[in-house]
């Protein structure tokens, strides 16, 4: 995958987990699970950050890893 692909992958993933965020801070008990839940893929998306050429920089996959590719189909896609 090309970087700017990445690139956008990265923004869409990120706002949608900004999305969820917001919703997690309006209610109470379900908001502190989705908390969790944000902030371990948070933590988990931060370890495999994008590096050149489209390559993951934590699993040094070619082109975009499994993480990445998980997080597309559950969180870009419909």
């Amino acid at each position: 995958m090309d970087e700017i692909l990445f690139r956008a992958l990265v923004e869409a993933v990120d706002g949608y987990l900004g999305r969820v965020e917001r919703i997690a801070a309006l209610s109470s008990e379900a908001g502190i699970e989705l908390a969790r839940l944000v902030g371990a893929w948070r933590s988990l998306l931060g370890q495999h950050p994008p590096a050149r050429r489209g390559r993951c920089a934590g699993c040094r996959a070619p082109g975009m890893c499994s993480v990445w590719q998980v997080a597309g189909a559950w969180f870009v896609r419909a």
